[in-house]
């Protein structure tokens, strides 16, 4: 990309020799030195040459500027090792110098970085080095594109970054000695965080929903400035189901995420711990109802079969147990979890492929088709109850739907997307479900206060519509 340089450079040797490569070029005046040749080095005017080149070396650079303007450029000094790289909350090991127009900023020292923090000793030495663009922006951009083990220099362009009040360009030199994952817990509603301390990288399979899990953990509180204060509980060895919340419930959401042999520190809210509606506190014992970190280590874990491999009875079973679970979640106020409980019911229960292989009397599989027809249409109606509590009146109405069309004059699909559609203000679809609930069950008390509901939207719509239209016609 310099202009300076004869255009063969660009075509012949850049991208297209190795390293320590020695080749000899053969190249015409107009792609050399031209009409003007260059008589410092020899070359008279308009004169083809013959080169020899030896590519002892190179300094990769790559643009970082979202708009590819070479206002950041990244040098590789020292290339490191892996393909992963650094991302939002990684904690990095890391020796930073900065240096602005020949001036050291900050003397090369090693310290601890967190991708994505704005470090205000750092933003405040520095300074804004561009408009919109922080120190601590600035040194997480390259941090994002290195390697472990690489020594990397951010060049920022004073000039092309609109920020000409430095005179100067600002250098940031990186080495990333190596980094922490610090990631989400899914489904923790960006709740609890896993930063990994013991990553074991020969290992890949990680626990599903029910695995049997063996784990060793330490709790700690932690006060409001982040500071860890005390042990709290500690176990050499606990075994437990995924997903029954046996343990606290920020433990046994991380354990989804986590290898054999893993160790990491969690850290989570009062409502992930102690403080959590799922925590059953043991008679005698009080636990702090404050934000904790744990340190966790997976011992051991076998995985529960998937849908696929279980046949007919163990089927069932599941999809009783996932039932219940979305029961007792429910109770608890824990909407969004519900739902996934009573889904998972859902996915357990037989097909007609199960019910083909069984082999049991007919009339037993009669009676095990309705039962499971049961389940499945309960499931959908309390999935919709979850949903409307939830303020979701369209994916209740969607729930209730898939009820009825397995079983069309169930009540309480009915009311539930009654009350849904009531809800949403479409009243004509409230007054057709509310209506065929009431014909199945008329003394049904709930469903009578519904309808009342819809007679008094139905009146407030009834005077508002004629406020709006009534002068229309006089």
């Amino acid at each position: 990309g310099d202009p300076s340089l004869p255009a063969f450079w660009a075509l012949a040797v850049v991208g297209k020799m190795k390293k320590r490569e020695l080749a000899e070029l053969t190249v015409s005046s107009d792609l050399a030195w031209g009409e003007k040749g260059d008589a410092s080095i020899g070359v008279p005017p308009n004169a083809d040459v013959v080169i020899n080149v030896e590519l002892e070396d190179w300094v990769e650079i790559v643009d970082l500027s979202a708009s590819k303007d070479r206002s950041l450029l990244k040098s590789t000094l020292a290339k490191g090792e892996g393909w992963e790289r650094a991302r939002e909350r990684f904690e990095c090991d890391i020796d930073l110098q900065v240096t602005r127009g020949g001036e050291v900023l900050i003397p090369s020292e090693r310290s601890v970085f967190a991708v994505g923090e704005e470090r205000a000793a750092l933003n405040e030495i520095c300074g804004d080095v561009a408009p919109k663009l922080s120190a601590s922006a600035a040194l997480s951009k390259l941090l994002k594109n290195m390697q472990v083990g690489e020594t990397a220099e951010l060049r920022l362009d004073d000039e092309r970054l609109g920020s000409a009040k430095h005179g100067a360009d600002t250098r940031f030199k990186a080495t990333l000695h190596s980094y922490l994952k610090v990631e989400e817990v899914p489904h923790t509603y960006l709740a609890v965080t896993k930063k990994v301390l013991h990553d074991p990288t020969d290992m890949f399979d990680r626990p599903n929903e029910d695995s049997l899990c063996k784990v060793a953990f330490k709790v700690f509180t932690v006060d409001e400035s982040g500071v860890r204060g005390d042990l709290v509980e500690e176990t050499e060895l606990t075994d437990f189901v995924q997903g029954e919340r046996k343990v606290l419930p920020c433990i046994d959401a991380a354990v989804r995420e986590m290898k054999k042999g893993e160790r990491s520190v969690i850290s989570a809210p009062a409502e992930w711990a102690y403080g959590s509606v799922e925590y059953e506190a043991t008679e005698g014992v009080d636990r702090p109802r404050s934000r904790v970190e744990v340190e966790l280590e997976l011992l051991d874990f076998v995985k529960a079969k998937d849908a696929f491999e279980m046949d007919i009875s163990e089927k069932l079973a599941m999809q009783a147990k996932k039932k219940e679970q979305g029961n007792q979640q429910f109770k608890r106020g824990l909407y969004k979890e519900a739902v996934k409980k009573y889904e998972a019911s859902n996915r357990f229960a037989p097909g007609d492929a199960d019910f083909q292989k069984a082999e049991v009397p007919e009339s037993e599989l009669v009676e095990m088709r309705a039962g499971v027809l049961r389940q499945r249409v309960a499931c959908f109606v309390n999935i919709a109850n979850a949903q409307t509590k939830l303020g979701d009146h369209n994916a209740a109405i969607t729930s209730c739907t898939s009820a009825l069309e397995l079983d069309r004059d169930n009540v309480k699909a009915l009311f539930r997307r009654g009350e849904a559609l009531l809800a949403a203000d479409e009243l004509e679809r409230a007054k057709s479900d509310l209506l065929a609930a009431a014909r199945a069950a008329p003394k049904d008390r709930q469903i009578r206060q519904l309808l009342e509901g819809l007679k008094a939207k139905q009146a407030a719509q009834k005077s508002k519509d004629k406020r709006l239209f009534g002068g229309m016609f006089a």
